[in-house]
Order: structure tokens, then C-alpha cells, then sequence
């Protein structure tokens, strides 16, 4: 009982850490800062050693002087674009096969290449999001030593992090990121667990370079991570949207839609081969809303990140954990709303962790069966394909 109630309050600290961060999260200097070279800059979610979704119209976009006529080569294919009167450019881009290393070269039309990126794979580009399940990192797992020390063998994995962001409207490009690196002993243990236990089976299984993207934070609802005309819009949410009409947005995890403005709207312009998620815990309590909040979340993220595209939606149903303050009911009423979610919304899977949880541990360590169930929907769907 003791070490029930000792996980309980560290979970709440925790999660009130990450609210009062946000001042210092909004306030941060980029850690990946924008490639600049000859006045011509690329969005900060493109570097060296980054992935690129295979067989697929590629968006690269960047800045440049107002009228300036730029060319844009890669894989030995060259797109021609003009920087609009605000300066801004948008190039889409053909990718081949999976594979690589290829180089991606960005020039004033005419002249030597003044901006190039090297080492860029190209394969399956995973969105990875959600609260702190998918920010666990792989050092805080069972038989961590073992993941990191094999993680050698995995360069064709490549990480990237978009940085906690809170914001009041939707940001156009990443406030601040963290990569892209090569997956390696030295970058995988304070990655996402899932994420890379995932990333680890779907390349052993297909022998395509993997991209993951992580975008989380824990502690954090499903209202936080919606847009908020997508919340408005969405029957049954009425009671949710009546309850900050009124009040004043503000760039704080627990408002609605911040987190989606901060670190989902900035990624609507890059191409992924599909999401995966892990959350609930936040909303434990409010297991009939859910019902309704995570299929509107589903919607809005296609709707902004393929244009509509249907885009393959994996998640966790969360895991078995005595929640002190709940009543009995209040777990299993998230589970049966995750459950609906599968039946209901077209190109999802779940999967269980009933049988790998430990009810007193809100965070379970086995991560590696997580990921791994996580990869044979990917792969099976991979399989399905003409």
C-alpha cells in the first residue's frame, strides 16, 4: 500500500513538474537551430543524418529573398521553386525507394549548392506522441543495459525529438527540436522507449530505415493535444469547449489545444507513414468523454497531417494501475473508449498491456512488448499494401 501511494504522489509531482515548466519550456533557445548558408534557410526539421518518407511527395520548405529563384536536388532529382513576397518557400520533393545515404542540396537557381544536408535515409517516418508512457526513456527500462548496448546495430534508425511547446495558435514550423541522430548507444537511452522498441521490430521485420519523430509530455490530457476547432466541431464535446469558453488562451499543457499548437501544428507540412500513441492516464475519470475526445483527435490529426489522407493510427490501450483518487470504474471506462476507438475509427490498432503491466507502477518497464505489438500492426499493414 505504501508503494502504491509512493508511485501515485510521484506521479502527480510529476505531472505538476511539467506544468509549471512550461515558462521555461516557451522561453528555450532552439537546440537545433535553423540551417542557414547564403540567406537561404531550411526548416529546422530537416539536417544531416534525417529520414524521409519513402515513395511519397515530400514537402521541404525554408526561407529565402523575396523572389529568389531556388533549385532543390535530391536522389538525383532537381524541383525548382521561387521565394514568395514574404520570403517563404515551399518545394515538394519525389522520393524513391527506401534506402540511401543520399545528400539533399538547396541553391540560388544557377549557382553552387548554399545549402546541403548529407546522410539522409529514406523509409517509414513515424509520428510518436502522447504523455509520459512514450516519453519513457529506454534507459528507465527492464534490461536497459542490453537495449542500449544493441542499439549499435541499428544506424538505420534515426531520432528526432520536437521539444515541449505550449502555444495559443498554431505554430507554422517547430519552436524548438532535438536531432535528427543516428540511432546509437550514446543517443538511444534517454529516447522514447516505445518508440524505439517499435522502431527496432519494424526494421528487423522489413529492413526499411526508420524515422521516428517524438512529440510528448507527460501528464498531459487528449483536450490538450486536439485543436480546438477541432474540439468545438466534434458533437458530444460541448461540455469540454463550455468550460474554457470565455476564458483567455493561454500556452500552458493543460489548456485545450496548446499542445497541438505547439507541437503537432508545426509538423503538418512533413510527411509520416503513420502515428503511434500512448495516453489516457490524464483523462482517467472521464472515461465516457474519451469515448468521443480520442476519435476527434484521430480526425483532426489526419485532417492536418496528410491532408486528409487516412493515416495509420496505432496506440497503447494504457496500462492496469491502482488510480487512488478514481473510482474502480474509472480505468476500465478508458479501456472500453480505447476499444471503441479501434471498432469505430477505420485504420487503427491497438494493443494490450494487461498481461506486462505492474498495477502499483504507472510507468511498467517492459517497454520491448509495447513496441514490439506496436510493429506488427505497422507491418502488417505494410503487407497488406498492393
Amino acid at each position: 500500500m505504501q508503494r502504491t501511494l509512493f508511485r501515485v504522489a510521484a506521479y502527480v509531482f510529476l505531472t505538476i513538474a511539467n506544468a509549471s515548466a512550461v515558462g521555461a519550456e516557451v522561453g528555450a533557445e532552439p537546440q537545433n537551430p535553423v540551417t542557414e548558408q547564403g540567406g537561404i534557410t531550411i526548416s529546422r526539421m530537416f539536417s544531416d543524418h534525417m529520414v524521409l518518407q519513402r515513395d511519397a511527395e515530400v514537402a521541404v520548405w525554408g526561407k529565402a529573398e523575396s523572389g529568389k529563384q531556388l533549385e532543390i536536388v535530391f536522389a538525383g532529382k532537381t524541383t525548382k521553386t521561387v521565394a514568395d513576397e514574404n520570403g517563404n518557400w515551399t518545394a515538394t520533393l519525389p522520393t524513391p525507394a527506401a534506402g540511401g545515404p543520399h545528400e539533399l542540396q538547396i541553391r540560388a537557381e544557377g549557382s553552387e549548392p548554399q545549402v546541403s544536408l548529407s546522410d539522409i535515409l529514406v523509409g517509414d517516418v513515424w509520428l510518436c506522441s502522447g504523455q509520459s508512457n512514450m516519453e519513457w526513456p529506454v534507459s528507465d527500462t527492464a534490461d536497459a543495459e542490453a537495449a542500449i548496448s544493441g542499439a549499435a546495430k541499428f544506424n538505420s534508425i534515426r531520432l528526432c525529438t520536437v521539444e515541449r511547446n505550449a502555444s495559443i495558435t498554431p505554430l507554422q514550423d517547430p519552436a524548438r527540436i532535438r536531432g535528427w541522430e543516428i540511432g546509437s548507444p550514446k543517443t538511444v537511452p534517454g529516447f522514447s522507449a516505445t518508440a524505439w522498441f517499435f522502431a527496432t521490430a519494424y526494421h528487423e521485420a522489413t529492413g526499411v530505415p526508420v524515422g521516428l519523430v517524438q512529440a510528448a509530455w507527460g501528464g498531459t490530457t487528449c483536450e490538450a493535444w486536439t485543436g480546438m476547432e477541432s474540439l468545438k466541431t466534434c458533437a458530444g464535446l460541448e461540455g469540454l469547449v463550455e468550460r474554457y469558453s470565455g476564458q483567455e488562451a493561454i500556452a500552458d499543457p493543460g489548456f485545450p489545444g496548446s499542445l497541438f499548437n505547439g507541437m503537432i501544428a508545426p509538423l503538418s507540412r512533413f510527411r509520416f507513414a503513420g502515428v503511434l500513441w500512448y495516453q489516457g492516464e490524464a483523462n482517467v475519470g472521464r472515461g465516457n468523454q474519451y469515448r468521443t475526445l480520442f476519435p476527434c483527435l484521430i480526425e483532426n490529426w489526419r485532417k492536418n497531417l496528410a491532408g486528409g489522407e487516412v493515416l495509420p493510427f496505432y496506440f497503447v490501450q494504457i496500462a492496469p494501475f491502482r488510480y487512488a483518487d478514481h473510482l474502480p470504474e474509472a480505468l476500465p471506462e478508458i479501456w472500453d473508449a480505447q476499444l471503441h476507438a479501434f471498432r469505430s475509427v477505420p485504420h487503427t490498432g491497438m494493443v494490450v498491456t494487461t498481461d506486462i503491466a505492474q498495477p502499483d507502477n504507472i510507468h511498467p518497464p517492459n517497454k520491448q512488448d509495447v513496441g514490439a505489438r506496436l510493429a506488427r500492426w505497422a507491418v502488417a499493414h505494410q503487407k497488406s499494401k498492393p
